[in-house]
C-alpha cells in the first residue's frame, strides 16, 4: 500500500445517511419486526446495517449478523449456520426450536437483532427459519434488498406485514460528496477533483471510493499546497469493474455491443445508434438500467445510466475494440453527411482514436470547434494531429490550448519552435502565436517588459489592419496588468469602435479593468454587461479572449463597489462554471475573487478555503504569477484570524517565489504584508506601509484599490485618511470608499459612527461594521452616555459572534469610564504581546518615557498596577482573543 493510500482515513465514515440510520433504529426500537434496507449496489446498505447493530449493541441489545451469497445459496441454512446450535435434528421444527432457545438463552431476556446483508440471495430454508424467528418474535430483522431484485418466497411474507417498515438508500448528492471526501482525505479537495469524482462515482459511496483509492494509489490525486487536486485520469477499480460487468453478464450479443458503442460513443444520437445496431438492443439495455435517452431541444441521444459504466465498459473492451467501434462510428458519421455544427469534430476525435488516416483540414476544424467550445484537452489533441499531418496554423490551436490548460512549458516549446521558423504559418496564426507567447511572458515567467516587446515587435510584419488591431489590444492588455493603466488608455484609443467585433469586446476588457481598479466601478460593471453579451453573439470565438474574463473584471468592480452580494454570487457562477468546463484558469480567477468578497465581508475561515485552492492550482499549473495574489490573501486572512506566524509564512513562501505580485493589484501585496505586520504586534509600521502603497497605487491610476488599502490604515488606528478617502469618494462609486470617507471624517463622533457601522453592516462587510461599531462605542463612553454604550457594545458583540473567530485589532474594544486614546490602546497591546518598553518606543518611534507615560494613563483606567494583568483586562473589556 502507498503512503499517501495509508494515509486515508478508514474505515470511511459514515456520511449522509443519518437519517436512514436514526430510521432504521427508531423502528426496530418501536417494534417494527422487520426493517428492510433497500438500494443500488454500493450506496451503503451493509454499512448502515453494521451501524445500525452497533448503536443497537451500545444501547444493550443483543446483535448478530449473517450475510447471503450467490455462491451459498445451493447450501441449506448456509447463511445462518453460525445462529443453529449443533449437534441438531435436522428437522425443520427441530431446527426452529432449538435455535430460538440458543438466541433466547443466550440474550437473557434482552432484545435481539439480526442484521442479513443480500438477503436477495439468502437459500430458501435459511429464509423460512428467518422468517420463523421474526414471526415468533425471537428476533428484529435488518434485511438489505439490492433494489430490482426479487427476495426469496419467506421474506417476500414479511415484506407484506403493516409493521414492516422500510429506508431506500439513493446516491450521495454533492454536499454529502464533498463532506465525505473531506473527511477521508482528512483536508479540503479543489473544486475540479471534487465535480469529477462525483460525476464520476454518481453519488455512489462504493464508486466513490473505488476512485479515490486508485487515484491516490497511482498517483493521480495528490496534495498541492494543501489541498487535494486530481493530476491525471480517474480509473475504476477491480471491485466497481465487476459489479458493472455482472449488469451486463446477461445481455444478448447484440445488446451487448450496443452497450459497448454507447460506452465509446458517451453521447451519441439516437438515430445514429439505431443504424449500427438495433432498437430491440437498446430497449434491452434501456429496459436493465444501462442506458438513458435523453432529449436536449431537437435531439434524441443516448448516455450510459451511470458515468462510471463507460470506464468499465471501455476498459474490458481493450484497445484493438476500441479502435473497431471508434471506426464504426466515425463511417456512420460520415454517412450521414456531417450536418450537425459539432460532427467535425466529432468525427475527427473518432477517426484519430481509430487510427484512420484523416485530412489534416477536418482535423484542425475539430479542434477549432473543441477550441470554440473551450475544450481545451481535445483541441490539443485534435490539433497535434493537424499539425502532425500538415496544417501548420493548428500550432496556434495547439499552444493556446496548453497555455489555457496551464501547461506553459509545452506552449512555450511549440511557440518557440514554430517562430524560429513560421515557413507555413500564416499570418493570423502567427499573430495568435505572437499574443499566446506574450501571456506566457507575463503571468508563468513574470517578464511584463518581454510580453510588450514581443506585441510591439509582432507588428511589424503584420499587413491586415484586423490583425494589428488585435496586437494592439493585447499590448494594451499587457500594460493594464502592468499596472501602467494610463498607458493602457491610450493604447486602446479608437479600439472599442473597431470594425471588427472580435477587436472591440476584447479592448472593452481593458477599459473594464481600468474602471475598476480607478472607478468608477459602476462604469467597469456596465461595460463588462454590455460587452459580455456582445462577446457570448460571437458566431466565432477563434482570436479572442475567453468571454468569461468579463465576469471575473466585473466581480472586481462588484467588490470593490461594496455590491459584496452580487459579487459572491457571480464569482460562485464563474467558479461552478469553470469547473463544468475543465477550465483551470477560471476556475483559479473565480477562487482569487471567492477568496477576495469572503474577505471583504469578513468570513476569514471561507477566504483561507479559497485561497488555498487557488494558491494550489498556481502550483500545480504553469500559471505561476497570479499565486502571490493567494498568498498576500492568505496572509490577510490568517491576520484576521490573529495567526501573526501562519500570516507571516504565507508572505515569506510568496516572497520565495520569487514572483512579484501582479502590477494592477501591487496593492494587494502590500495589504497582505502590512495585515501580517499588524497581526505580529506592529501596526504602527503596518500602517506606514499601506499608505505608501496606497500612494504609489495612485500615482498608477488604481485610485480604488488604493482607498480600500487606506480604508486597512484606518482600521488599524489611522486617523488621517479623511482628505484622500473623500478625493477617491468622489468618483469612485463606491459603497465601501464612501463609508470609509464617512468614517475618517468623524472618528470620535458617536452617532455618526453608529450611522457608518450600520451601513457596512447593510453592504455586508461585517468585520468592518463590528470594527466601526467598537469605536462607536468608545465615542459614546467618553460621551458618557451609558445607555448608548450598551447599544453600541451589544451591535458589534453580534456581529463579532457572526464573523467566525475573527479578532483585528479594531475589535479590542476597552470598557474603562475613560476609553484608552489610540496611542495609549497601541502601546497597551504591543506590550500586552510581550514587547519591552524600549521595544515599543523604537517601534513607535517615541521616547522611552512618552512610552511610560502612556502605559501608566493606560493602567490608571484599566484599573491595574502591573504589565502583567494587561491581557486578562483587556480581555474583560472585550477582547475575545490575545491582543495582536
Amino acid at each position: 500500500m502507498s503512503v499517501a493510500r495509508a494515509a486515508l482515513v478508514d474505515p470511511w465514515p459514515l456520511t449522509g445517511r443519518h437519517e436512514a440510520l436514526e430510521a432504521v433504529v427508531d423502528a426496530l426500537a418501536d417494534g417494527a419486526p422487520v426493517v428492510f434496507v433497500l438500494g443500488a449496489a454500493g450506496t451503503g446498505k451493509t454499512r448502515l446495517a453494521a451501524e445500525a447493530m452497533r448503536r443497537l449493541d451500545s444501547d444493550g441489545w443483543v446483535v448478530s449478523r449473517a450475510t447471503a451469497t450467490a455462491a451459498a445459496r445451493a447450501i441449506p441454512l448456509g447463511a445462518v449456520a453460525h445462529l443453529v446450535p449443533s449437534p441438531v435434528d435436522d428437522r425443520p421444527q427441530e431446527v426452529f426450536n432449538a435455535t430460538r432457545r440458543s438466541i433466547e438463552d443466550g440474550a437473557a431476556g434482552r432484545p435481539v437483532a439480526l442484521a442479513v446483508d443480500d438477503a436477495q440471495h439468502l437459500d430458501a430454508t435459511s429464509a423460512t427459519l428467518l422468517v420463523g424467528l421474526v414471526q415468533a418474535g425471537v428476533v428484529r430483522l435488518v434485511a438489505t434488498l439490492r433494489s430490482g431484485e426479487r427476495a426469496p418466497d419467506a421474506v417476500g411474507a414479511l415484506w407484506g406485514l403493516d409493521a414492516a417498515r422500510r429506508v431506500t438508500l439513493g446516491d450521495l448528492g454533492p454536499l454529502e460528496v464533498d463532506a465525505l471526501l473531506h473527511r477521508v482525505l482528512a483536508g479540503p479537495i479543489d473544486g475540479a477533483a471534487r465535480a469529477r469524482l462525483t460525476e464520476a462515482s454518481g453519488g455512489n459511496p462504493l464508486y466513490l471510493r473505488e476512485l479515490v483509492l486508485g487515484a491516490v494509489e497511482v498517483g493521480a490525486l495528490v496534495e498541492v499546497a494543501g489541498v487535494w487536486r486530481l493530476t491525471g485520469d480517474l480509473a475504476p477499480g477491480p471491485a466497481v469493474g465487476a459489479q458493472v460487468l455482472e449488469r451486463a453478464e446477461h445481455l444478448t450479443n447484440q445488446a451487448r455491443e450496443a452497450l459497448a458503442l454507447v460506452a465509446v460513443g458517451e453521447s451519441l444520437g439516437l438515430p445514429l445508434l439505431e443504424q449500427l445496431t438495433s432498437a430491440e438492443a437498446l430497449e434491452e439495455l434501456e429496459a436493465r438500467a444501462l442506458i438513458d435517452v435523453v432529449t436536449d431541444r431537437r435531439r434524441t441521444a443516448v448516455v450510459p445510466a451511470h458515468p462510471i459504466y463507460s470506464e468499465v465498459v471501455r476498459a474490458s473492451l481493450g484497445r484493438l475494440g476500441v479502435r473497431r467501434l471508434s471506426r464504426r462510428i466515425a463511417e456512420a458519421l460520415v454517412a450521414t453527411g456531417g450536418r450537425r455544427r459539432g460532427d467535425p469534430a466529432l468525427i475527427a476525435r473518432f477517426q484519430l482514436a481509430a487510427g484512420v488516416v484523416t485530412d489534416p483540414d477536418a482535423l484542425a476544424a475539430g479542434a477549432r470547434m473543441a477550441r470554440h467550445h473551450q475544450d481545451w484537452s481535445t483541441t490539443v489533441r485534435l490539433g497535434r494531429a493537424a499539425l502532425d499531418a500538415g496544417d501548420g496554423d493548428a500550432a496556434a490551436l495547439v499552444i493556446e490550448a496548453h497555455a489555457a490548460l496551464g501547461e506553459f512549458d509545452e506552449a512555450d516549446a511549440l511557440a518557440s519552435a514554430v517562430l524560429a521558423d513560421p515557413t507555413g504559418i500564416s499570418e493570423a496564426a502567427r499573430v495568435e502565436i505572437h499574443r499566446s507567447r506574450a501571456d506566457s511572458l507575463f503571468f508563468a515567467h513574470d517578464d511584463a517588459a518581454g510580453a510588450v516587446e514581443q506585441l510591439e515587435l509582432a507588428m511589424e510584419g503584420v499587413a491586415d489592419p484586423m490583425r494589428r488591431d488585435l496586437l494592439r489590444f493585447s499590448r494594451a492588455a499587457m500594460l493594464a496588468w502592468a499596472g501602467r493603466l494610463p498607458e493602457a488608455r491610450r493604447a486602446i484609443d479608437g479600439l472599442l469602435d473597431a470594425e471588427d467585433p472580435r477587436v472591440a469586446v476584447q479592448a472593452a476588457m481593458v477599459a473594464e479593468l481600468d474602471a475598476a481598479v480607478a472607478g468608477p466601478a459602476s462604469r467597469a460593471i456596465e461595460l463588462a454587461d454590455e460587452w459580455f453579451a456582445v462577446h457570448l453573439a460571437l458566431p466565432d470565438l477563434a482570436a479572442t479572449n475567453p468571454p468569461g474574463l468579463h465576469l471575473v473584471i466585473k466581480t472586481v468592480a462588484l467588490a470593490n463597489a461594496g455590491r459584496l452580494l452580487e459579487a459572491t454570487d457571480l464569482a460562485d457562477l464563474g467558479y461552478r462554471a469553470s469547473i463544468a468546463d475543465r477550465n483551470l484558469a477560471g476556475q483559479l480567477w473565480f477562487s482569487l475573487e471567492l477568496g477576495r468578497t469572503a474577505l471583504l465581508r469578513g468570513d476569514a475561515d471561507a477566504a483561507l478555503g479559497w485561497f488555498r485552492e487557488q494558491v494550489a492550482l498556481c502550483r500545480s499549473t504553469g500559471l505561476r504569477r497570479p499565486v502571490t495574489l493567494g498568498l498576500s490573501g492568505l496572509a490577510i486572512a490568517h491576520a484576521y484570524r490573529g495567526e501573526a506566524e501562519a500570516a507571516a509564512a504565507a508572505i515569506a513562501e510568496r516572497d520565495a517565489t520569487g514572483y512579484r505580485t501582479i502590477e494592477a493589484f501591487a496593492i494587494e501585496g502590500v495589504r497582505g504584508e502590512a495585515w501580517a505586520l499588524a497581526a505580529g504586534g506592529d501596526p504602527a509600521r503596518a500602517r506606514r506601509r499601506l499608505v505608501a502603497g496606497a500612494e504609489a497605487a495612485e500615482e498608477q491610476g488604481a485610485h480604488l484599490l488604493a482607498a480600500l488599502a487606506r480604508l486597512d490604515a484606518l482600521r488599524l488606528g489611522d486617523r488621517d485618511q479623511a482628505e484622500p478617502l473623500a478625493r477617491t469618494a468622489a468618483t469612485a462609486d463606491s459603497a465601501i470608499v464612501a463609508l470609509a470617507a464617512r468614517w475618517a471624517a468623524a472618528p470620535r463622533d458617536p452617532a455618526e459612527l453608529d450611522a457608518v457601522a450600520v451601513g457596512f453592516e447593510d453592504i455586508g462587510c461585517l468585520l468592518v461594521a463590528a470594527e466601526v461599531g467598537a469605536a462607536a462605542a468608545a465615542a459614546w463612553r467618553g460621551a458618557g452616555s451609558s445607555k448608548e454604550v450598551a447599544a453600541a457594545d451589544g451591535r458589534a458583540e453580534v456581529l463579532a459572534r457572526r464573523l467566525r473567530g475573527a479578532g483585528t485589532p479594531g475589535l479590542v474594544r476597552v470598557d474603562a469610564p475613560i476609553a484608552l486614546t489610540p496611542r495609549e490602546r497601541e502601546v497597551a497591546l504591543l506590550v500586552a504581546d510581550g514587547a519591552s518598553s524600549k521595544e515599543v518606543a523604537e517601534r513607535l518611534f517615541l521616547s522611552p518615557r512618552t512610552v511610560s507615560n502612556h502605559l501608566q494613563n493606560a493602567y490608571t483606567k484599566l484599573g491595574i498596577s502591573r504589565r502583567t494583568d494587561l491581557v486578562a483586562a483587556l480581555r474583560r473589556f472585550g477582547a475575545e482573543d490575545r491582543p495582536r
